[in-house]
C-alpha cells in the first residue's frame, strides 16, 4: 500500500502548483485582450491600431509557441507585453489642446469665508444642438442659503446607460437659484465620442457648470437625434452639513481639475461614478452598486434607499417626473428653473 499513498501525496503537492498556473494562464489571457484592445481602441494615430493590434497577438503566439527553448519564447513574449503597458503610462492627459468651443473654457471657484464665487458658470444660446453661442457668467453664492440638490438624468434612447447631471440650489428671499453640474467627456473639434474609446484614455474629464437654461434646455429642446428624455428628480432634504459637504467637494474637484487634467473613464470615472464617489464619505446611503454602471436603474436605486419621494409609486414618479414639455414651454424664460419642477414630486422628509 506504501506506493499508492505515496502516489496520492505526491498528486495532492501537485494541486496548488496547478491552480497557481491556472490562475497565471487566466490573468495573462485577460491582459492580452485588454493589450488588444488597447492598440486597437486607444489613442494611437488613425488606421495604426488595425495593424497593431493583430501584429501583437500573431507576435506573441509566434515567440510563445515556435521559439526554442520555450523558456525562451515565453520571456520574449512577456517582453512584448510590457510595450503596451509602456504605451499606457506614457499617456498624459492635458488642458491644452483645440478644444470644442463649448467646452474650451474650465470653471473655477474661489472661497472667502460664507461666500463662493464660481466662475465661467456656462449659458450658451441655442439655436440648434450644433449651432450656438457660447457665453459665460460668474456668480457669488452664499453657502448659508445652500437648502437642496436635484439628480436629472437624460435618456438618449440607450434606456440602461443615461446621463446624469446633479443640480444645487441656493435660497435667495422667495426664490431659488440653481447652479447644474455635468459631468462630461471634454471633446476635441470635430472629435466624436464612442463609448468603446471611452476606457483607453481617448478623452479627457471635464465638470461642466452651467445654468440650468444650458445643460437642461439642451437636452429637452434642441437635441433630437436622438431625442433625449429628461427626467429630474428632487432629492430629499439633506442635512446642512452634508449638501454642503457635498457641494464643497464639486468645487474642490473643479479647482483640481483646472490645475491637474484627468483622463475620463467610461467605467471607473463617468457622469455617475464619479458623483456618487464624491458623495459617499458623508451619504452613507450612495454604496457602491450595479446600477452606478447601468444608470440608467439610478432612479429605482434611489428610490429603493429612499433618497427621492417615496409617496407615489415608482412607475408615478418616473411618469411626474419627465420635464420635457415643461422645459419646451419654459424654453428662455428667466424663470426656467421653477417652471420645470412645478409639478415634480418632492418629499418633505
Amino acid at each position: 500500500m506504501a506506493p499508492r499513498r505515496e502516489f496520492t501525496l505526491k498528486k495532492r503537492k501537485r494541486w496548488p502548483r496547478t491552480l497557481l498556473k491556472a490562475l497565471a494562464l487566466v490573468l495573462v489571457s485577460i491582459l492580452v485582450l485588454w493589450e488588444t484592445l488597447l492598440l486597437l481602441f486607444g489613442p494611437l494615430p488613425q488606421g495604426w491600431g488595425k495593424i497593431l493590434a493583430p501584429a501583437f497577438l500573431l507576435a506573441l503566439l509566434a515567440s510563445s509557441l515556435l521559439l526554442k527553448p520555450r523558456k525562451r519564447g515565453i520571456l520574449v513574449a512577456l517582453g512584448l507585453m510590457i510595450l503596451p503597458l509602456l504605451y499606457w503610462f506614457s499617456l498624459k492627459p492635458s488642458n491644452n489642446r483645440d478644444w470644442r468651443k463649448d467646452l474650451a473654457v474650465l470653471p473655477y471657484a474661489t472661497i472667502q469665508g460664507e461666500k463662493i464665487t464660481i466662475h465661467n458658470i456656462r449659458n450658451c444660446d441655442y439655436r440648434t444642438d450644433k449651432d450656438y453661442d457660447v457665453h459665460y457668467y460668474t456668480k457669488t453664492f452664499n453657502l448659508k442659503d445652500l437648502c437642496c440638490a436635484d439628480m436629472i438624468l437624460s435618456d438618449w434612447g440607450l434606456k440602461k446607460i443615461v446621463h446624469t447631471m446633479f443640480s444645487f440650489g441656493f435660497r435667495r428671499g422667495d426664490k431659488v437659484d440653481y447652479v447644474c453640474i455635468s459631468i462630461e467627456v471634454r471633446k476635441e473639434k470635430g472629435e466624436g465620442y464612442s463609448s468603446t474609446r471611452g476606457f483607453f484614455r481617448n478623452y479627457e474629464i471635464i465638470y461642466v457648470v452651467a445654468d440650468e437654461r444650458d445643460l437642461i434646455r439642451l437636452r429637452t429642446n434642441y437635441r433630437k437625434n436622438p431625442p433625449e428624455e429628461v427626467r429630474l428628480y428632487r432629492l430629499k432634504p439633506q442635512s446642512p452639513e452634508v449638501l454642503r459637504k457635498v457641494f464643497l467637494d464639486y468645487m474642490e474637484k473643479i479647482n483640481h481639475l483646472r490645475e491637474h487634467p484627468q483622463w475620463y473613464n467610461a467605467l471607473t470615472s463617468n457622469c455617475m461614478t464619479s458623483a456618487f464617489f464624491l458623495m459617499k464619505p458623508d451619504a452613507p446611503r450612495a454604496k457602491l452598486d450595479w446600477r452606478l454602471i447601468l444608470n440608467g436603474y439610478a432612479d429605482r436605486l434611489l428610490y429603493e434607499r429612499g433618497i427621492i419621494d417615496t409617496n407615489l409609486s415608482f412607475q408615478e414618479l418616473r411618469k411626474e417626473s419627465l420635464i420635457n414639455a415643461r422645459a419646451q414651454a419654459a424654453d428662455k424664460s428667466p424663470d426656467f428653473s421653477r417652471l420645470i419642477r412645478e409639478k415634480t414630486p418632492r418629499s418633505k422628509k
